[in-house]
């Protein structure tokens, strides 16, 4: 990776739980939050709430690893930031896994975002 980019990267080695206070330790907005770890994915989206409604960054959430993060994530987003739209997406390396859900990943794209990515295309 180039060093321009990786000066981009501000890599965070902290416990991380509903307490956690994001705010002091990023001092950039965040355009995109990315999150496959192991279960944990419901609290790390409570630790980063006051930076989602600030920064109102992309989510790209695992909700694969519990059965309840298939309901749970979504409402939470949704309570949180109410004009998000979401896309699940089940990564096809996994398609013949015994375990269906494996691999399942929730994006949530605030309302501003899609959008911009979706102008010029008002024929689709």
């Amino acid at each position: 990776m180039p060093s321009s980019k990786r000066q981009k990267i501000q890599a965070v080695n902290m416990y991380v739980g509903e307490e956690t206070n994001f705010i002091k330790v990023i001092d950039e907005k965040v355009s995109l939050i990315n999150a496959d770890i192991e279960g944990a994915e419901l609290d790390v989206l409570k630790a980063l709430r006051h930076i989602i409604v600030k920064d109102r960054p992309v989510l790209a959430f695992c909700i694969y690893h519990k059965a309840e993060d298939l309901i749970e994530i979504p409402n939470y987003i949704d309570d949180l930031v109410s004009d998000y739209e979401f896309v699940i997406r089940k990564y096809h390396d996994s398609a013949a896994s015994v375990n269906y859900a494996a691999e399942l990943v929730l994006y949530a794209i605030p309302y501003e975002r899609k959008a911009k990515l979706c102008e010029g295309y008002s024929n689709y």
